[in-house]
Protein backbone atom coordinates (compact mmCIF):
# COMPACT_ATOMS: atom_id res chain seq x y z
CA UNK A 1 0.00 0.00 0.00
CA UNK A 2 2.96 2.12 1.06
CA UNK A 3 4.29 1.90 -2.24
CA UNK A 4 1.00 2.20 -4.47
CA UNK A 5 0.29 5.33 -2.63
CA UNK A 6 4.12 7.34 -3.75
CA UNK A 7 3.19 6.04 -7.12
CA UNK A 8 -0.09 7.50 -6.76
CA UNK A 9 2.16 10.57 -5.33
CA UNK A 10 4.41 10.52 -8.46
CA UNK A 11 1.69 10.03 -10.35
CA UNK A 12 0.30 13.13 -9.34
CA UNK A 13 3.13 14.88 -8.95
CA UNK A 14 3.78 14.15 -12.90
CA UNK A 15 0.49 15.37 -13.61
CA UNK A 16 0.39 18.64 -11.60
CA UNK A 17 3.62 19.11 -13.39
CA UNK A 18 2.58 19.09 -16.75
CA UNK A 19 -0.59 20.80 -15.65
CA UNK A 20 1.69 23.52 -14.53
CA UNK A 21 3.85 23.30 -17.42
CA UNK A 22 1.11 23.89 -19.42
CA UNK A 23 -0.74 26.53 -17.72
CA UNK A 24 2.92 28.67 -17.37
CA UNK A 25 3.56 27.65 -21.29
CA UNK A 26 -0.24 28.79 -22.12
CA UNK A 27 0.78 32.15 -20.62
CA UNK A 28 4.05 32.35 -19.70
CA UNK A 29 4.12 35.67 -18.31
CA UNK A 30 5.72 39.25 -18.69
CA UNK A 31 6.04 42.20 -17.53
CA UNK A 32 6.16 45.48 -19.77
CA UNK A 33 7.73 48.00 -17.70
CA UNK A 34 7.45 51.42 -18.96
CA UNK A 35 7.93 55.36 -18.26
CA UNK A 36 6.80 57.77 -20.96
CA UNK A 37 8.70 60.96 -21.16
CA UNK A 38 6.91 63.86 -22.99
CA UNK A 39 6.58 67.71 -23.77
CA UNK A 40 6.17 69.85 -20.57
CA UNK A 41 6.83 73.33 -19.47
CA UNK A 42 7.50 74.19 -15.90
CA UNK A 43 4.47 74.84 -13.83
CA UNK A 44 1.79 74.54 -17.26
CA UNK A 45 -0.96 72.44 -16.25
CA UNK A 46 -2.74 72.99 -19.23
CA UNK A 47 0.19 71.94 -21.67
CA UNK A 48 -0.59 69.18 -23.68
CA UNK A 49 1.95 66.45 -23.21
CA UNK A 50 3.38 64.51 -26.33
CA UNK A 51 5.19 61.20 -25.80
CA UNK A 52 9.35 62.14 -27.17
CA UNK A 53 10.64 58.62 -25.96
CA UNK A 54 8.80 55.45 -25.85
CA UNK A 55 10.96 52.84 -23.70
CA UNK A 56 9.74 49.35 -22.55
CA UNK A 57 11.91 46.86 -20.42
CA UNK A 58 10.22 42.74 -21.03
CA UNK A 59 10.75 40.79 -17.90
CA UNK A 60 10.03 37.35 -17.78
CA UNK A 61 8.52 36.46 -14.79
CA UNK A 62 8.98 33.09 -14.09
CA UNK A 63 13.35 33.97 -14.11
CA UNK A 64 12.88 37.80 -12.90
CA UNK A 65 15.23 39.20 -15.74
CA UNK A 66 15.25 40.93 -18.27
CA UNK A 67 14.87 40.00 -21.61
CA UNK A 68 14.55 42.41 -24.31
CA UNK A 69 14.04 46.51 -24.27
CA UNK A 70 12.18 48.34 -26.97
CA UNK A 71 13.26 52.33 -26.78
CA UNK A 72 12.27 54.62 -29.72
CA UNK A 73 12.90 58.11 -29.28
CA UNK A 74 9.09 60.17 -30.77
CA UNK A 75 9.06 63.15 -32.25
CA UNK A 76 6.62 65.76 -30.87
CA UNK A 77 3.84 67.14 -33.87
CA UNK A 78 1.81 69.71 -32.21
CA UNK A 79 4.59 71.51 -30.48
CA UNK A 80 7.30 70.32 -32.38
CA UNK A 81 10.04 72.28 -30.14
CA UNK A 82 11.39 71.09 -26.57
CA UNK A 83 11.24 73.98 -23.77
CA UNK A 84 14.71 74.36 -22.25
CA UNK A 85 12.64 72.88 -19.21
CA UNK A 86 11.77 69.45 -20.38
CA UNK A 87 15.44 68.99 -22.57
CA UNK A 88 17.02 70.05 -18.82
CA UNK A 89 14.64 67.16 -16.83
CA UNK A 90 15.07 64.57 -19.73
CA UNK A 91 18.39 65.03 -21.20
CA UNK A 92 16.50 64.61 -24.44
CA UNK A 93 17.55 67.04 -27.13
CA UNK A 94 16.10 68.93 -29.90
CA UNK A 95 18.01 66.34 -32.77
CA UNK A 96 16.70 63.39 -30.98
CA UNK A 97 13.31 64.25 -31.35
CA UNK A 98 13.87 65.50 -35.07
CA UNK A 99 15.35 62.33 -36.09
CA UNK A 100 12.36 60.34 -34.92
CA UNK A 101 9.41 59.09 -36.12
CA UNK A 102 5.69 60.81 -35.09
CA UNK A 103 3.91 58.20 -32.70
CA UNK A 104 1.65 56.70 -34.86
CA UNK A 105 4.92 55.03 -36.61
CA UNK A 106 6.00 54.41 -32.96
CA UNK A 107 2.83 53.01 -31.92
CA UNK A 108 3.40 50.64 -35.06
CA UNK A 109 6.91 49.72 -34.44
CA UNK A 110 5.86 49.02 -30.73
CA UNK A 111 3.24 46.76 -31.97
CA UNK A 112 5.96 44.85 -34.68
CA UNK A 113 8.09 44.25 -31.61
CA UNK A 114 5.68 42.68 -29.06
CA UNK A 115 4.42 40.49 -32.03
CA UNK A 116 8.24 39.34 -32.56
CA UNK A 117 7.85 38.03 -29.04
CA UNK A 118 4.43 36.59 -29.71
CA UNK A 119 2.35 39.09 -27.84
CA UNK A 120 0.74 41.13 -30.12
CA UNK A 121 -2.52 41.91 -28.48
CA UNK A 122 -1.45 40.33 -25.61
CA UNK A 123 -4.22 40.01 -22.39
CA UNK A 124 -2.49 41.65 -18.82
CA UNK A 125 -2.67 37.98 -17.55
CA UNK A 126 0.26 37.37 -20.11
CA UNK A 127 2.17 40.58 -20.67
CA UNK A 128 1.59 42.86 -17.68
CA UNK A 129 2.47 47.11 -18.14
CA UNK A 130 4.19 48.57 -15.17
CA UNK A 131 4.43 51.76 -14.78
CA UNK A 132 5.36 53.77 -11.61
CA UNK A 133 1.96 55.99 -11.17
CA UNK A 134 -1.02 55.93 -13.50
CA UNK A 135 -0.40 59.40 -15.87
CA UNK A 136 1.65 57.13 -18.42
CA UNK A 137 -1.29 54.72 -19.64
CA UNK A 138 -4.62 56.50 -17.48
CA UNK A 139 -3.82 60.13 -18.74
CA UNK A 140 -0.69 60.46 -21.15
CA UNK A 141 -0.83 57.71 -23.89
CA UNK A 142 -4.70 58.06 -24.18
CA UNK A 143 -5.06 61.71 -24.51
CA UNK A 144 -2.36 62.34 -26.86
CA UNK A 145 -3.83 59.25 -28.83
CA UNK A 146 -7.53 60.94 -28.83
CA UNK A 147 -6.17 64.24 -30.06
CA UNK A 148 -4.74 62.42 -32.79
CA UNK A 149 -7.07 59.88 -33.58
CA UNK A 150 -4.97 56.83 -32.46
CA UNK A 151 -5.86 53.61 -31.12
CA UNK A 152 -4.05 52.90 -27.97
CA UNK A 153 -2.85 49.37 -28.47
CA UNK A 154 -4.83 46.84 -26.84
CA UNK A 155 -2.07 45.05 -24.73
CA UNK A 156 -1.90 48.75 -22.96
CA UNK A 157 -4.98 49.37 -21.78
CA UNK A 158 -4.50 47.71 -18.56
CA UNK A 159 -1.64 48.19 -15.91
CA UNK A 160 0.14 47.71 -12.60
CA UNK A 161 1.43 50.50 -10.48
CA UNK A 162 4.38 49.76 -8.77
CA UNK A 163 3.34 52.08 -6.31
CA UNK A 164 0.61 50.25 -4.91
CA UNK A 165 2.60 47.08 -4.84
CA UNK A 166 5.40 48.67 -2.78
CA UNK A 167 2.75 49.60 -0.72
CA UNK A 168 1.21 46.80 -0.11
CA UNK A 169 4.45 44.64 0.45
CA UNK A 170 6.82 47.59 2.96
CA UNK A 171 3.81 48.97 4.73
CA UNK A 172 5.19 52.03 3.90
CA UNK A 173 3.87 55.20 1.71
CA UNK A 174 6.00 54.94 -1.76
CA UNK A 175 7.63 58.76 -2.78
CA UNK A 176 8.27 58.26 -6.16
CA UNK A 177 10.64 56.20 -8.08
CA UNK A 178 13.96 57.16 -5.71
CA UNK A 179 12.07 57.36 -2.73
CA UNK A 180 11.06 53.34 -3.51
CA UNK A 181 15.04 52.43 -4.53
CA UNK A 182 15.81 54.12 -1.47
CA UNK A 183 13.78 52.49 1.18
CA UNK A 184 14.66 49.53 -0.61
CA UNK A 185 18.53 51.00 -0.26
CA UNK A 186 18.90 50.46 -4.04
CA UNK A 187 20.78 52.79 -5.96
CA UNK A 188 19.26 54.70 -8.93
CA UNK A 189 21.30 53.73 -12.51
CA UNK A 190 21.24 56.25 -14.78
CA UNK A 191 19.63 59.39 -15.37
CA UNK A 192 16.32 59.86 -13.70
CA UNK A 193 13.70 61.45 -16.14
CA UNK A 194 15.20 59.84 -18.95
CA UNK A 195 12.42 56.94 -19.65
CA UNK A 196 14.52 53.85 -20.42
CA UNK A 197 17.04 54.36 -17.47
CA UNK A 198 13.47 55.07 -15.40
CA UNK A 199 11.83 51.96 -16.92
CA UNK A 200 15.23 49.47 -16.27
CA UNK A 201 14.65 51.21 -12.14
CA UNK A 202 11.24 50.28 -12.26
CA UNK A 203 12.44 46.69 -13.43
CA UNK A 204 14.31 46.69 -10.85
CA UNK A 205 11.88 47.48 -7.90
CA UNK A 206 9.54 45.18 -9.13
CA UNK A 207 11.93 42.29 -9.55
CA UNK A 208 13.13 43.44 -5.55
CA UNK A 209 9.71 43.64 -4.72
CA UNK A 210 8.42 39.83 -6.09
CA UNK A 211 11.63 38.29 -5.38
CA UNK A 212 12.46 39.05 -2.10
CA UNK A 213 10.20 40.87 -0.55
CA UNK A 214 6.99 38.58 -1.14
CA UNK A 215 5.16 40.95 -3.49
CA UNK A 216 2.30 40.29 -6.25
CA UNK A 217 3.13 41.75 -8.93
CA UNK A 218 -0.69 42.13 -10.70
CA UNK A 219 -2.68 44.27 -12.25
CA UNK A 220 -4.33 47.61 -10.66
CA UNK A 221 -5.82 49.63 -13.20
CA UNK A 222 -7.72 49.92 -16.52
CA UNK A 223 -8.35 52.21 -18.84
CA UNK A 224 -12.06 53.35 -19.07
CA UNK A 225 -13.94 51.52 -21.58
CA UNK A 226 -14.95 53.70 -24.33
CA UNK A 227 -18.23 55.14 -24.10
Amino acid sequence: QHQQHQQHQQHHHQHHHQQQHHQQHQHQQYLLVMDFEATCEKDDRKWKNEIIEFPVVLVERSSMRIIDEFREMVRPTEQPVLTSFCTKLTSITQDQVDAADDLQSTLTKFKAWMAKHGLQDAPSDVALPVTCGDWDLRTCLPSECKRKGLQVPSALQAWCNIKHVFETAMGSKAFGMDGMLKSLNMELIGHHHLGIDDARNIARIAMELAGNRGAVIEKTAKSKSKS
